[in-house]
This record gives C-alpha cells, structure tokens and sequence, in this order.
C-alpha cells in the first residue's frame, strides 16, 4: 500500500477529518492534501513526518483507541518511497 493509501486508513479508523489532523499536526490543510492525493509524500525522517506520526497518536488517545507512535511510524515509514534509485559506482 502507498503512503496515501495508509494515511487514508488511520484517519477512517479513528473517525476524524484532515481538517482535524491539520489542526494536531500543525500541518495546513494544503499540505496534508497533497499527501491524501498522493502528489507528496513526506521524508521517512522528516519534520512532516514526526508531525503526522504525533498527530495521528494523540488524536488516537483522544478517540479512544490509543496506537503507540512506534506503530504508526513503522507503518507510515514502510510506505514511503525511498526516492531516487542512485547508482553512484558508475
């Protein structure tokens, strides 16, 4: 599954908007868009990243149904591309 694809879980399981994780990220609406239609997504240890993770934990706690931030990270960390292919031997 894509970045996107595994974003859009977490926010249909926890029941919430990405009007509200842009609020506990500190994201814009924007910014998260461009992820939830797959135009970017965020470095593996990225700023962005650290802010979804944190986000989507916090507002897990809140709904009731607490995922660990270790969890969500190495679920989101696997679906990020790991961008360019280099082959720096040549």
């Amino acid at each position: 599954m894509t970045f996107r694809e595994k974003l859009e879980e977490y926010i249909r399981f926890l029941g919430i908007s990405y009007a509200v994780l842009a609020m506990a990220t500190g994201m814009s609406t924007s910014a998260l868009s461009r992820y939830r239609t797959g135009q970017r997504e965020p470095g593996y240890d990225s700023v962005q990243m650290d802010a979804i993770v944190k986000g989507l934990a916090a507002l897990s706690r809140e709904t009731g149904t607490p995922i660990p931030d270790e969890d969500i990270r190495a679920v989101l960390s696997d679906s990020v591309t790991n961008g360019l292919d280099i082959d720096y031997s040549t």
